[in-house]
């Protein structure tokens, strides 16, 4: 089935110019969706269920039109992980570590589901036994066409990052894949926009 949603780079500069089409403007509110992960750290055995928490923040338009592109929406997610996981990568050498990679959502319109990686370069962060690892990094959701009426949902979903783990002389002593699912009896559901 052809796709409800596509991202607006594939709009040219030529056809926008032709119809004249421009984001009308919308109210805008935002959100901070908050979700209980469990994660995976692929190279350490001993680390296979470390508890996290993801703030996902940004602000979305209430409305949008079909045709048109919606404005792009600058999301900052904090991420943090239980006193275990401190203790975990301390144990195995870790005086830093730093998280990479996609944070994903779906973007679901009657007739598609589109999922959408958002980049995130998150801050390396002290690594100690029994102290909380939090960071924030930033991603952006791009420009959305939708091409029919009806309303659009944001959902968080699972994800996967890499763990970038260095000693205290800032050496790398290893990367590991992070996969983080869902904790169960969550909502998922980050906001919705009505297109017309």
């Amino acid at each position: 089935m052809k796709s409800a949603i596509r991202s607006a780079a594939v709009v040219t500069a030529a056809a926008a110019a032709l119809t004249g089409a421009v984001a009308a403007p919308a109210n805008a509110a935002t959100v901070n969706k908050v979700l209980q992960y469990s994660c995976n750290f692929a190279l350490m055995p001993n680390m296979p269920n470390e508890s996290a928490l993801l703030s996902f923040a940004g602000t979305f338009a209430d409305t949008a039109q079909a045709g048109v592109g919606t404005a792009p929406v600058n999301i900052t997610s904090k991420l943090s992980f239980s006193q275990t996981t401190g203790t975990g990568l301390a144990a195995a050498g870790a005086a830093t570590v730093q998280f990479g990679g996609p944070i994903k959502i779906n973007v679901i319109q009657p007739g598609s589901i589109v999922p959408l990686n958002i980049n995130h370069s998150f801050p390396a962060v002290g690594v100690s036994s029994g102290t909380v690892l939090s960071q924030t990094g930033t991603g952006t959701i791009p420009s959305l066409t939708f091409s029919a009426a009806g309303t659009v949902s944001y959902l968080l979903s699972d994800f996967t990052l890499t763990a970038t783990l260095r000693n205290s002389s800032n050496a790398t002593i290893g990367t590991t894949s992070v996969r983080c699912t869902r904790k169960a009896n969550q909502d998922s559901l980050i906001t919705q926009t009505v297109v017309s």
